[in-house]
């Protein structure tokens, strides 16, 4: 089953999902929507969101996209919010994925171009194809994920604390993290340390004057030793190797 995902604020571009077999859950604005095989969600940049599987074999694919006219454009095809949607032809995904492959995989001189024509093709395709599915409630356990993945964005680079959150949800620090690993698949410290990886990681791209050290520092690590040790387990390699291969 994939990784879930929850993040008190997404990355700057769009992102169309789609569910080719399982079940999942989709939590965007406070409200939850069941994710079928068939079922895709939109995502509009930098929105706060959380999906994952309910179902072991549950697989969603993505296709992200920005530029200039796509805000413009979905908001004349009215794709306008984030959320799930039915999808009436369910091989369109599949479709344009095989022909961004083959572009990204080509020598073409004009690649950016094609994969341009390409992701405003799909919109177009995708407009007429696709319908709004209602957004219910979310439950406790899901609003309790959301609390503390919200705080745990604002206040990564910070020393945080078990008691500190349990003192945020206003409930005990065993029964909080019981919650929070039933509903992720992952523990609270599992969770901050892959958020404070993830900046890490753009960080060590976006500023190359910066020492290692400095970027671990940056990101909430409490040293320079101690970073390494877990860049290098969950990355494979050294904070430095990984810039230079980036």
């Amino acid at each position: 089953m994939q990784e879930g995902v929850y993040r008190a604020a997404g990355p700057g571009y769009y992102r169309w999902f789609f569910c080719t077999q399982g079940t999942g859950e989709l939590i965007v604005n406070h409200q939850l929507q069941v994710i079928r095989q068939g079922m895709g969600f939109l995502l509009q940049p930098e929105e706060a969101h959380g999906y994952y599987g309910t179902s072991p074999d549950w697989i969603v694919h993505m296709i992200a996209f920005n530029g200039s006219l796509c805000g413009g454009l979905l908001t004349q095809l009215g794709l306008t919010e984030s959320g799930s949607y039915y999808f009436t032809e369910i091989h369109l995904f599949e479709r344009f994925i095989s022909k961004i492959a083959e572009i990204e995989n080509s020598d073409h001189l004009e690649k950016g171009v094609l994969l341009s024509e390409i992701c405003y093709s799909f919109l177009l395709e995708i407009a007429r194809c696709v319908t709004k599915t209602h957004l219910n409630p979310v439950s406790e356990k899901n609003m309790l994920v959301i609390k503390i993945t919200e705080f745990l964005e604002e206040h990564f680079a910070l020393p945080v604390s078990l008691d500190e959150l349990a003192l945020l949800v206003n409930l005990s620090k065993d029964y909080m993290c019981a919650l929070f690993k039933k509903a992720t698949g992952q523990t609270i410290i599992d969770y901050l340390t892959d958020l404070r990886l993830e900046h890490a990681c753009q960080m060590l791209r976006q500023y190359p004057e910066r020492t290692a050290a400095q970027v671990g520092r940056m990101c909430g690590f409490a040293s320079p030793s101690y970073f390494g040790k877990v860049f290098k387990k969950y990355r494979g390699m050294t904070p430095n190797d990984y810039r230079r291969k980036k």
